[in-house]
């Protein structure tokens, strides 16, 4: 609630010409997130490309509307590169992950009309008072911005959430690889264990085409694991396997018989026949291994703190295993 306070009383320093209705429209989305879904991709990206044409930039990339939400403003975000269909992208699986209440949404406009009643926002308390209650017996719908705010700040802007502005930059560099004539465009996520790679694959698969490969699935056979090799900083993946069944086959534009290695069996299964996709992502510990590195288009490499890495690991791992994390495999990392 401290936070929705604060960016109430930013909206009306930023913001003069904002009516009742635009401050409950930020309450919404600050409950809410995105207050409509669209009935299709297509839909929603023909609507996106259409405001664009009139809109004007914002004053900044991002707004923070709290709760784990940000308004991105899209003529800034397609001047930096950014495609409307990401954008768009975006913007519909936050949709999919709406979350809120309507009785915390009723508590959060009880704020609003104290701030009002307190005089630190500009409207009348009784008048308030009336807004607010004819909106709660309309069923608190999703509310449109003023037309005097339309009309002094012209907003185009998309509801999206956090961990898509924390990772922006690349899904700029995404797009921008993604406009040229590459055939192929292999893309390294590496980072310390419980640093978010394998989210993060997943919040790129989100939004885009894309086949996304472990490394997790490529540790070393049994007849593998020699003294020498496991001393080796990521000697423990098989890397020539990797190459060889995963990157070497992309990069010729063919598909890939994807086999994993199951830890439970120590064996590698049968496989299964993944598609040629033009856009693939590589995530795991050690997918940036020198031997590798060379492959990539992209690379990004996560990071994490030692403390909140051993939190992770704690919820994750058993006693056991977080002690061999802890004394053998955090080490190896580093």
């Amino acid at each position: 609630m401290k936070e929705l306070y604060q960016l109430l009383l930013e909206l009306h320093a930023h913001y003069p010409k904002a009516r009742i209705s635009d401050y409950v429209k930020l309450i919404y989305q600050n409950e809410f997130g995105c207050e409509h879904l669209a009935q299709d991709e297509e839909t929603a990206l023909a609507r996106l490309c259409s405001e664009c044409e009139t809109a004007h930039p914002g004053r900044h990339l991002f707004e923070k509307i709290g709760n784990g939400y940000q308004r991105v403003y899209l003529k800034n975000a397609l001047a930096l590169g950014a495609s409307p269909e990401t954008l768009t992208r975006m913007f519909l699986a936050t949709s999919r992950l709406r979350r809120g209440s309507k009785a915390r949404l009723l508590t959060k406009l009880t704020m609003f009309h104290r701030l009002c009643a307190e005089g630190k926002l500009p409207f009348n308390p009784t008048l308030c008072q009336i807004y607010l209650v004819n909106y709660n017996a309309a069923g608190l719908p999703p509310v449109h911005h003023s037309t005097r705010y339309q009309l002094a700040y012209s907003p185009a802007y998309r509801v999206i959430g956090g961990e898509y502005v924390r990772f922006f930059e690349l899904f700029l560099r995404l797009d921008r690889l993604l406009k040229t004539d590459r055939s192929v465009i292999l893309v390294a996520i590496d980072g310390p264990c419980t640093a978010g790679k394998t989210t993060l694959a997943r919040l790129l698969s989100t939004c885009y085409d894309c086949n996304v490969f472990h490394t997790d699935d490529f540790y070393l056979r049994p007849e593998q694991k020699t003294e020498a090799r496991l001393r080796e900083p990521g000697g423990n993946m098989d890397r020539e396997r990797l190459m060889e069944e995963v990157l070497e086959p992309l990069q010729r534009g063919e598909a890939v018989l994807y086999r994993p290695y199951s830890c439970k069996t120590q064996t590698i299964a049968g496989g299964t026949t993944v598609p040629f996709r033009r856009l693939n992502i590589i995530e795991g510990s050690y997918c940036l291994h020198p031997d590798l590195r060379s492959c990539y288009n992209l690379k990004a490499a996560l990071q994490i703190s030692p403390e909140h890495q051993i939190d992770r690991l704690k919820r994750r791992e058993s006693l056991k295993s977080l002690e061999l994390f802890r004394d053998h495999w955090i080490p190896l990392e580093k």
